[in-house]
Protein backbone atom coordinates (compact mmCIF):
# COMPACT_ATOMS: atom_id res chain seq x y z
CA UNK A 1 0.00 0.00 0.00
CA UNK A 2 1.16 3.24 -0.70
CA UNK A 3 2.23 5.52 2.64
CA UNK A 4 3.06 9.10 2.30
CA UNK A 5 5.48 11.14 4.90
CA UNK A 6 4.42 13.08 7.66
CA UNK A 7 6.00 15.93 9.30
CA UNK A 8 7.14 14.92 12.41
CA UNK A 9 5.53 16.29 15.69
CA UNK A 10 7.67 17.54 18.59
CA UNK A 11 5.75 18.34 21.43
CA UNK A 12 7.46 20.11 24.37
CA UNK A 13 6.89 18.12 27.84
CA UNK A 14 7.06 19.43 31.47
CA UNK A 15 5.63 21.46 34.33
CA UNK A 16 8.00 24.26 34.23
CA UNK A 17 9.62 25.88 31.57
CA UNK A 18 13.45 24.50 30.67
CA UNK A 19 14.81 28.73 31.16
CA UNK A 20 13.34 28.59 34.58
CA UNK A 21 14.66 25.11 35.96
CA UNK A 22 18.22 25.94 34.02
CA UNK A 23 18.29 29.66 36.33
CA UNK A 24 17.66 27.85 39.21
CA UNK A 25 20.38 25.50 39.12
CA UNK A 26 23.34 27.82 37.62
CA UNK A 27 22.21 30.04 40.44
CA UNK A 28 22.10 27.00 43.27
CA UNK A 29 25.43 25.63 42.07
CA UNK A 30 27.77 29.27 41.82
CA UNK A 31 25.69 30.17 45.13
CA UNK A 32 28.31 27.46 46.89
CA UNK A 33 31.71 28.23 48.47
CA UNK A 34 35.04 27.93 46.20
CA UNK A 35 35.81 24.22 45.88
CA UNK A 36 32.62 23.27 46.31
CA UNK A 37 30.64 24.99 43.30
CA UNK A 38 29.07 23.11 40.07
CA UNK A 39 27.66 24.32 36.71
CA UNK A 40 24.64 22.79 35.71
CA UNK A 41 25.73 20.38 33.12
CA UNK A 42 22.38 21.27 30.68
CA UNK A 43 24.07 24.17 29.89
CA UNK A 44 26.18 22.38 27.22
CA UNK A 45 23.54 21.05 25.30
CA UNK A 46 21.46 24.41 23.90
CA UNK A 47 21.24 24.53 19.90
CA UNK A 48 24.48 25.56 19.28
CA UNK A 49 25.75 23.08 21.65
CA UNK A 50 24.30 20.25 20.52
CA UNK A 51 25.54 20.95 16.95
CA UNK A 52 29.05 21.15 18.17
CA UNK A 53 28.84 17.82 19.91
CA UNK A 54 27.72 16.54 16.55
CA UNK A 55 31.04 18.08 16.02
CA UNK A 56 32.72 16.28 18.37
CA UNK A 57 31.53 12.95 17.39
CA UNK A 58 33.29 13.49 13.78
CA UNK A 59 36.41 13.54 15.60
CA UNK A 60 38.48 10.29 15.86
CA UNK A 61 39.67 10.80 19.01
CA UNK A 62 35.89 10.63 20.26
CA UNK A 63 35.87 6.65 20.67
CA UNK A 64 32.68 6.50 22.42
CA UNK A 65 30.40 7.31 19.25
CA UNK A 66 32.70 5.04 17.15
CA UNK A 67 32.41 2.55 19.10
CA UNK A 68 29.20 2.47 19.52
CA UNK A 69 28.04 3.45 15.95
CA UNK A 70 30.42 -0.27 14.88
CA UNK A 71 28.37 -2.18 17.46
CA UNK A 72 25.34 -1.07 15.78
CA UNK A 73 26.29 -1.39 11.95
CA UNK A 74 27.09 -4.67 12.67
CA UNK A 75 24.45 -5.90 15.33
CA UNK A 76 21.72 -3.72 14.98
CA UNK A 77 18.98 -6.06 13.19
CA UNK A 78 19.97 -8.94 16.01
CA UNK A 79 18.99 -6.43 18.26
CA UNK A 80 15.96 -4.99 16.33
CA UNK A 81 15.00 -9.09 16.38
CA UNK A 82 15.17 -9.43 20.19
CA UNK A 83 13.63 -6.43 20.86
CA UNK A 84 10.85 -7.02 18.70
CA UNK A 85 10.36 -10.24 19.41
CA UNK A 86 7.64 -10.17 22.60
CA UNK A 87 4.42 -11.67 21.91
CA UNK A 88 1.55 -11.12 24.03
CA UNK A 89 -1.42 -13.74 24.38
CA UNK A 90 -4.88 -12.73 23.83
CA UNK A 91 -6.87 -15.95 24.25
CA UNK A 92 -5.66 -18.99 22.74
CA UNK A 93 -3.75 -16.93 20.09
CA UNK A 94 -0.70 -14.98 19.94
CA UNK A 95 -0.54 -11.20 18.28
CA UNK A 96 2.65 -9.80 17.60
CA UNK A 97 2.91 -6.61 19.72
CA UNK A 98 3.38 -3.04 18.79
CA UNK A 99 6.29 -1.34 20.24
CA UNK A 100 6.79 2.00 21.52
CA UNK A 101 10.24 3.16 21.33
CA UNK A 102 11.76 6.01 23.54
CA UNK A 103 15.56 7.16 23.51
CA UNK A 104 16.53 9.58 25.79
CA UNK A 105 19.07 12.45 24.76
CA UNK A 106 18.24 11.78 21.17
CA UNK A 107 20.86 13.83 19.61
CA UNK A 108 21.58 13.99 15.77
CA UNK A 109 20.01 10.08 15.10
CA UNK A 110 22.88 9.07 13.20
CA UNK A 111 23.62 5.68 15.14
CA UNK A 112 19.44 5.84 16.20
CA UNK A 113 18.81 5.59 12.07
CA UNK A 114 20.53 1.89 12.28
CA UNK A 115 18.34 0.86 15.49
CA UNK A 116 15.09 1.98 13.54
CA UNK A 117 16.17 0.69 10.00
CA UNK A 118 16.64 -2.82 11.35
CA UNK A 119 13.15 -2.13 13.42
CA UNK A 120 11.73 -2.01 10.19
CA UNK A 121 13.07 -4.82 8.72
CA UNK A 122 11.38 -6.75 11.32
CA UNK A 123 7.62 -5.00 10.03
CA UNK A 124 6.01 -7.72 7.23
CA UNK A 125 4.69 -4.78 5.41
CA UNK A 126 3.51 -1.06 5.59
CA UNK A 127 0.50 0.00 6.59
CA UNK A 128 -1.10 3.22 7.33
CA UNK A 129 -0.71 3.11 11.30
CA UNK A 130 2.93 2.07 11.87
CA UNK A 131 3.43 -0.86 14.42
CA UNK A 132 6.74 0.80 15.86
CA UNK A 133 6.17 4.32 17.05
CA UNK A 134 9.52 5.68 17.74
CA UNK A 135 9.60 8.71 20.27
CA UNK A 136 13.25 11.11 20.40
CA UNK A 137 13.72 12.87 23.93
CA UNK A 138 15.72 15.81 23.78
CA UNK A 139 16.11 19.18 25.17
CA UNK A 140 16.26 21.82 22.04
CA UNK A 141 12.82 21.98 20.10
CA UNK A 142 14.24 23.06 17.04
CA UNK A 143 16.95 20.97 17.29
CA UNK A 144 14.77 18.01 17.53
CA UNK A 145 12.24 19.19 14.39
CA UNK A 146 15.59 19.45 12.19
CA UNK A 147 17.16 16.04 13.08
CA UNK A 148 13.70 14.19 12.75
CA UNK A 149 13.38 15.92 9.37
CA UNK A 150 16.36 15.25 7.73
CA UNK A 151 15.92 11.40 8.96
CA UNK A 152 12.66 11.23 7.58
CA UNK A 153 13.72 12.84 4.16
CA UNK A 154 16.60 10.44 4.74
CA UNK A 155 17.32 6.69 2.61
CA UNK A 156 16.64 5.34 6.49
CA UNK A 157 13.44 7.49 6.17
CA UNK A 158 12.24 5.72 2.81
CA UNK A 159 12.44 2.46 4.90
CA UNK A 160 10.68 3.67 8.09
CA UNK A 161 7.68 4.33 5.45
CA UNK A 162 4.34 2.74 7.23
CA UNK A 163 6.77 1.21 9.49
CA UNK A 164 8.09 3.18 11.92
CA UNK A 165 6.30 6.61 13.19
CA UNK A 166 9.13 9.25 14.48
CA UNK A 167 7.83 12.48 16.82
CA UNK A 168 9.88 14.16 19.31
CA UNK A 169 9.23 15.01 23.11
CA UNK A 170 11.09 18.39 24.30
CA UNK A 171 12.09 18.23 27.96
CA UNK A 172 14.70 16.70 30.37
CA UNK A 173 15.07 12.70 30.94
CA UNK A 174 12.51 12.99 34.04
CA UNK A 175 9.63 15.66 31.85
CA UNK A 176 10.17 12.16 29.35
CA UNK A 177 9.35 9.66 32.29
CA UNK A 178 6.57 11.80 34.51
CA UNK A 179 5.13 11.53 30.64
CA UNK A 180 5.50 7.69 29.87
CA UNK A 181 4.35 6.75 33.43
CA UNK A 182 1.49 9.16 33.17
CA UNK A 183 0.38 7.34 30.17
CA UNK A 184 1.34 10.30 27.65
CA UNK A 185 1.85 7.72 25.30
CA UNK A 186 -0.69 5.41 25.61
CA UNK A 187 -2.94 4.65 22.79
CA UNK A 188 -6.72 3.59 22.30
CA UNK A 189 -7.82 1.92 25.75
CA UNK A 190 -9.98 -0.29 24.23
CA UNK A 191 -6.30 -2.29 22.59
CA UNK A 192 -6.28 -5.61 23.18
CA UNK A 193 -2.36 -5.85 23.36
CA UNK A 194 -0.23 -3.32 25.47
CA UNK A 195 2.25 -2.04 23.34
CA UNK A 196 5.96 -3.26 24.61
CA UNK A 197 8.14 -0.47 25.60
CA UNK A 198 11.58 -0.43 24.57
CA UNK A 199 13.88 2.65 26.21
CA UNK A 200 17.59 3.62 24.00
CA UNK A 201 19.69 5.04 26.29
CA UNK A 202 23.03 5.32 24.32
CA UNK A 203 26.60 7.00 24.24
CA UNK A 204 27.69 6.24 28.00
CA UNK A 205 25.29 9.14 28.57
CA UNK A 206 24.55 7.24 32.32
CA UNK A 207 28.08 7.73 33.21
CA UNK A 208 27.03 11.47 34.08
CA UNK A 209 25.27 10.13 36.82
CA UNK A 210 26.95 9.77 40.36
CA UNK A 211 27.53 6.32 41.72
CA UNK A 212 24.31 5.36 43.16
CA UNK A 213 22.26 8.10 41.26
CA UNK A 214 22.53 5.64 38.18
CA UNK A 215 21.16 2.61 39.46
CA UNK A 216 18.33 4.76 41.39
CA UNK A 217 17.58 6.76 37.63
CA UNK A 218 17.48 2.68 36.16
CA UNK A 219 15.00 1.53 38.45
CA UNK A 220 12.59 4.93 37.54
CA UNK A 221 12.55 3.45 34.15
CA UNK A 222 9.40 2.08 33.44
CA UNK A 223 9.75 -0.65 32.42
CA UNK A 224 7.05 -3.73 33.44
CA UNK A 225 8.51 -6.57 34.57
CA UNK A 226 8.45 -10.02 32.94
CA UNK A 227 6.45 -8.06 30.13
CA UNK A 228 9.06 -7.52 26.93
CA UNK A 229 9.91 -3.89 27.86
CA UNK A 230 13.82 -3.53 27.17
CA UNK A 231 16.75 -0.75 27.87
CA UNK A 232 19.24 -0.90 25.24
CA UNK A 233 22.09 1.15 27.02
CA UNK A 234 25.81 1.99 26.02
CA UNK A 235 28.70 1.75 29.12
CA UNK A 236 32.29 2.78 28.59
CA UNK A 237 34.51 0.83 30.73
CA UNK A 238 37.33 3.07 29.93
CA UNK A 239 40.24 1.35 30.18
CA UNK A 240 42.52 3.25 28.81
CA UNK A 241 43.28 6.39 30.46
CA UNK A 242 45.35 8.24 27.25
CA UNK A 243 42.75 7.06 24.39
CA UNK A 244 40.14 8.81 27.51
CA UNK A 245 42.14 11.63 27.74
CA UNK A 246 42.40 12.80 23.57
CA UNK A 247 38.68 11.66 23.85
CA UNK A 248 37.59 14.30 25.83
CA UNK A 249 39.98 17.05 25.05
CA UNK A 250 41.09 16.23 21.23
CA UNK A 251 43.65 17.95 19.76
CA UNK A 252 41.04 19.93 17.35
CA UNK A 253 39.90 22.09 20.29
CA UNK A 254 36.25 20.99 19.24
CA UNK A 255 35.76 19.75 23.67
CA UNK A 256 36.85 22.67 24.35
CA UNK A 257 34.43 25.09 22.38
CA UNK A 258 31.42 22.72 23.44
CA UNK A 259 32.31 23.24 27.12
CA UNK A 260 33.01 27.08 27.05
CA UNK A 261 29.98 27.57 24.45
CA UNK A 262 27.99 26.75 27.81
CA UNK A 263 29.01 29.78 29.82
CA UNK A 264 27.18 31.53 26.96
CA UNK A 265 24.19 29.29 27.72
CA UNK A 266 24.25 29.86 31.50
CA UNK A 267 24.86 33.52 30.77
CA UNK A 268 21.54 33.63 29.24
CA UNK A 269 19.96 31.73 31.91
CA UNK A 270 20.90 34.26 34.27
CA UNK A 271 19.59 37.41 31.77
CA UNK A 272 22.85 38.15 29.76
CA UNK A 273 24.73 35.75 27.46
CA UNK A 274 28.10 37.74 28.09
CA UNK A 275 27.85 37.31 31.98
CA UNK A 276 30.93 34.64 31.40
CA UNK A 277 33.61 36.21 29.45
CA UNK A 278 35.06 33.36 28.01
CA UNK A 279 38.91 34.81 28.24
CA UNK A 280 38.36 34.71 31.80
CA UNK A 281 37.82 30.66 32.02
CA UNK A 282 39.51 28.03 31.07
CA UNK A 283 38.28 24.56 30.12
CA UNK A 284 40.12 21.93 32.66
CA UNK A 285 39.83 18.10 31.46
CA UNK A 286 41.39 15.32 33.95
CA UNK A 287 41.05 11.85 34.75
CA UNK A 288 40.31 10.56 37.70
CA UNK A 289 41.51 7.12 38.30
CA UNK A 290 40.59 6.12 41.65
CA UNK A 291 36.98 6.95 41.22
CA UNK A 292 37.23 5.69 37.38
CA UNK A 293 35.83 8.70 35.93
CA UNK A 294 36.44 11.88 33.74
CA UNK A 295 35.92 15.37 35.20
CA UNK A 296 35.28 18.47 33.47
CA UNK A 297 35.20 21.72 34.97
CA UNK A 298 35.46 25.30 34.33
CA UNK A 299 38.64 26.81 35.61
CA UNK A 300 38.32 30.80 36.72
CA UNK A 301 41.81 32.29 34.87
CA UNK A 302 41.52 35.31 37.52
CA UNK A 303 40.34 36.77 40.44
CA UNK A 304 36.51 37.99 39.19
CA UNK A 305 32.84 38.91 40.27
CA UNK A 306 29.62 37.98 38.40
CA UNK A 307 26.96 40.10 39.61
CA UNK A 308 23.20 39.75 38.01
CA UNK A 309 20.23 41.80 39.01
CA UNK A 310 19.48 39.44 42.19
CA UNK A 311 22.89 37.31 42.82
CA UNK A 312 26.45 38.16 43.29
CA UNK A 313 28.93 35.54 42.43
CA UNK A 314 32.43 35.46 42.91
CA UNK A 315 35.45 33.52 41.67
CA UNK A 316 39.24 33.32 42.86
CA UNK A 317 42.12 32.58 40.18
CA UNK A 318 42.66 28.82 39.40
CA UNK A 319 39.06 28.18 40.92
CA UNK A 320 37.89 25.00 39.33
CA UNK A 321 33.46 24.73 39.01
CA UNK A 322 32.94 21.19 38.05
CA UNK A 323 30.31 20.63 35.38
CA UNK A 324 30.27 16.82 33.77
CA UNK A 325 31.69 13.55 35.39
CA UNK A 326 31.84 10.87 32.95
CA UNK A 327 32.05 7.47 35.16
CA UNK A 328 33.44 4.13 33.25
CA UNK A 329 31.94 0.98 34.55
CA UNK A 330 34.22 -2.16 34.92
CA UNK A 331 32.76 -5.65 35.06
CA UNK A 332 32.10 -5.29 38.77
CA UNK A 333 31.06 -1.73 38.25
CA UNK A 334 28.80 -2.91 35.15
CA UNK A 335 27.61 -6.21 37.43
CA UNK A 336 26.43 -4.22 40.64
CA UNK A 337 24.60 -1.43 38.86
CA UNK A 338 22.51 -3.86 36.81
CA UNK A 339 21.62 -5.21 40.17
CA UNK A 340 21.29 -2.95 42.27
CA UNK A 341 18.70 -1.58 39.39
CA UNK A 342 16.83 -4.39 39.16
CA UNK A 343 17.44 -5.30 35.43
CA UNK A 344 18.95 -8.88 34.01
CA UNK A 345 20.85 -8.64 30.71
CA UNK A 346 19.28 -10.03 27.72
CA UNK A 347 22.72 -9.86 25.48
CA UNK A 348 25.59 -8.01 25.26
CA UNK A 349 27.52 -6.84 22.36
CA UNK A 350 31.19 -5.24 22.33
CA UNK A 351 33.43 -3.46 20.51
CA UNK A 352 36.46 -5.22 19.08
CA UNK A 353 38.42 -3.53 21.46
CA UNK A 354 36.84 -4.67 24.36
CA UNK A 355 36.13 -0.76 25.48
CA UNK A 356 32.53 0.03 25.01
CA UNK A 357 29.34 -2.58 25.34
CA UNK A 358 25.92 -2.26 24.43
CA UNK A 359 23.72 -3.91 26.64
CA UNK A 360 19.89 -5.27 25.99
CA UNK A 361 18.58 -5.52 29.91
CA UNK A 362 14.92 -5.98 31.23
CA UNK A 363 13.44 -6.32 34.56
CA UNK A 364 12.82 -10.08 35.26
CA UNK A 365 8.95 -11.28 36.34
CA UNK A 366 8.19 -10.76 39.95
CA UNK A 367 7.66 -14.79 41.08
Amino acid sequence: MAVSRTVPIVQTIGDASRSDRLRDEVIAGLSLPAGEKFMSPLVLYDERGLRIYDEITDVPDYYLFGAEKVILETHADEIARIMHSGFSHVGNEAEPRNSLVVELGAGALTKTSLILGALARQVPGPSAEPPVQYYALDLEKRELERTLVALNQSAVGTELLGKVSTNGLCGTYDDGLKYITSGGLDGPSAAKVRPALHIIFLGSSLGNFARGDDAAFLRSLPLRPGSGDTLLIGLDHGYDPERMALAYNSPTGTNRRFVLNGLKCAGRALGDESLFEERKWEYVSKHNEELRRHEACYQSTCDQTIVTSTHTFAFIKGELVNLVYSHKYSEQDTSTLFADAGLTPVRRWTDIALQYSLWLLERPAVV
